[in-house]
């Protein structure tokens, strides 16, 4: 390759968007990734082409690289690989992956509660069932709860609560289940975002605002964790 390779801060740069956006644009595969040692790099040429393109009259961006069938197959084979070793992770930490299968008036109730816990704390018995409901959040659920709460953006409350969890959890055994549901959900946020076409940077700014705990929550379901601690003490 005669281009030489760009860090993601760099590409950054030269996009105008943040880290996180490029980290983004290489997951959903809009820049291609090369190792370079210990870290994860991007074609200058790739990051320059994107810069410059322009969108087609349907939307969607072009890519700044031709897709040919070695490498659909290549991209197949990787994701095969991955899925299976998700499997085996998802078994070992015992988490259902299939999607929920819920009513409207359950998925409008999961919406509330995870409202209400997000806002107030939660009870500690309730850790494991919503580690298992963060990984299992489709974007069909988002869609349908957009219809019934009129929420432009019903992920907000369960991002909100699965990070406060992952962040303060009662079941400490529980937060590699928690982290992960956190990310799932995060993951499932940008396909939200690029589903309505919104702005990179409006989902950079709200995955920060959103995925961030507040300060007073947190101080309450630490001083009720020390109630727990020593009345089982």
């Amino acid at each position: 390759m005669g281009s030489r390779l760009l860090t993601k801060k760099e590409a950054a740069q030269v996009l105008g968007c943040s880290v996180r956006t490029v980290f983004y644009k290489i997951q959903r595969g809009e820049l291609r990734p090369y190792s370079n040692g210990p870290m994860v790099c991007v074609s200058e040429e790739d990051v320059i082409a994107l810069r410059d393109s322009k969108k087609k009259s349907d939307g969607e961006r072009a890519l700044p690289f031709a897709i040919n069938r070695q490498t659909l197959l290549r991209h197949d084979t990787e994701i095969r690989t991955l899925r299976h070793e998700l499997d085996q992770v998802l078994r070992v930490l015992n988490i259902r992956r299939e999607p929920l299968r819920v009513s409207d008036i359950e998925l409008v109730s999961l919406y509330k509660t995870a409202t209400q816990y997000a806002t107030e704390g939660w009870p500690p018995q309730i850790e494991e069932t919503w580690a298992s409901h963060f990984m299992r959040f489709q974007v069909h659920h988002l869609q349908a709860l957009e219809g019934l709460t009129k929420d432009n953006h019903p992920w907000r409350p369960f991002l909100r609560l699965a990070s406060t969890m992952a962040l303060r959890p009662y079941n400490t055994e529980l937060s590699l289940q928690l982290v992960s549901g956190r990310e799932s959900l995060q993951s499932l946020t940008t396909v939200w975002f690029e589903i309505n076409r919104l702005s990179p940077r409006q989902l950079d700014a709200m995955l920060m605002k959103e995925g961030k705990p507040g300060k007073r929550l947190l101080g309450v379901i630490e001083r009720r964790q020390q109630k727990l601690a020593a009345k089982l003490g």
